[in-house]
């Protein structure tokens, strides 16, 4: 659990972090034969994955933090002489994971052809909550106390004992409950050509729908539409959602041409030696898919 933290959790100025991580899996398949040729089969998963990363400390300060936040922020120090950083903004990345797939194939021999003839569902959930700068950053360095001719000289925590901050940020975050699905037919014939020679041919569709958002946070560019604010050019932030403003869509367009071809080949040289080879391409992704 520990990361690198320069002070122990009964400091308040500590960075670690605590990352518990769970993961369940549950799988189900069932066959049968239907005829000598022809056989069916099902099957059915579950995967589960919690990886949380949590900031860690078993004190709290004794004077107010970042504002909103259960901690101090994250201190920087740069420049010659710089002590290490205190505090930390990291809050922490809270992701919950699930997915579901079920799956259906037949296997039917006709003659020299061994047909493999099926698809797949695929259903995902996955609550992201990434509050990774929500303590906020203050940065200090040695130009705030150097001289001014030249910049040279001074000291980071000489600035900090002024209150004079170089830079700071802090990034909120709001959880995001992103839901996805995947519908996948594919056949693939495997043609026994001759008592040595087998040849395998097929294709797989996967139709990747892009991820829909619970309650339509996503808020995004939009190179399209007028910017009121600019003078009519184009060019403006807008959101998943049908509200006054909104995109009218919930999800980014489904490609349809993630077709997915493989061949191969088996050929037996002798009774002890057996050529294979064979290609595919596959596709993981597919654009908002995520």
């Amino acid at each position: 659990t520990e990361t690198g933290a320069d002070f122990p959790t009964s400091n308040p100025l500590t960075s670690n972090t605590y990352n518990p991580d769970l993961g369940t899996v549950f799988i189900l398949n069932y066959a049968n034969a239907i005829t000598p040729n022809l056989v069916m089969t099902a099957g059915a998963s579950w995967l589960g994955e919690l990886n949380d990363q949590i900031s860690q400390r078993s004190s709290v300060p004794n004077f107010a933090p970042t504002p909103g936040a259960p901690q101090i922020p994250s201190i920087n120090f740069a420049g010659p002489l710089a002590p290490t950083t205190f505090g930390s903004h990291w809050i922490e990345s809270i992701n919950r994971k699930l997915g579901i797939v079920v799956e259906n194939n037949w296997l039917w021999i006709h003659g020299k052809h061994t047909f493999n003839i099926g698809g797949e569902f695929r259903r995902t959930y996955q609550d992201d909550n990434e509050c990774q700068q929500c303590a906020g950053n203050l940065n200090f360095s040695n130009n705030q106390t150097a001289n001014p001719a030249d910049l040279s000289g001074g000291n980071a925590f000489a600035s900090f004992l002024l209150g004079t901050v170089d830079s700071a940020s802090r990034i909120g975050s709001q959880e995001e409950r992103l839901r996805n699905k995947d519908f996948s037919p594919y056949i693939q014939d495997d043609i026994k050509w001759s008592p040595h020679l087998t040849f395998n041919i097929g294709v797989r569709w996967d139709v990747m729908v892009p991820f829909t958002a619970v309650g339509n946070p996503i808020v995004y560019f939009d190179s399209k539409i007028p910017n009121p604010a600019a003078g009519g050019r184009l060019g403006a932030a807008t959101k998943f959602g049908n509200c006054a403003g909104c995109a009218g869509i919930d999800r980014a367009q489904i490609h349809w041409n993630h077709f997915s071809p493989r061949g191969g080949f088996s050929y037996e040289l002798n009774n002890k030696t057996v050529l294979q080879g064979g290609i595919a391409m596959n596709f993981l992704d597919g654009g908002a898919y995520e």
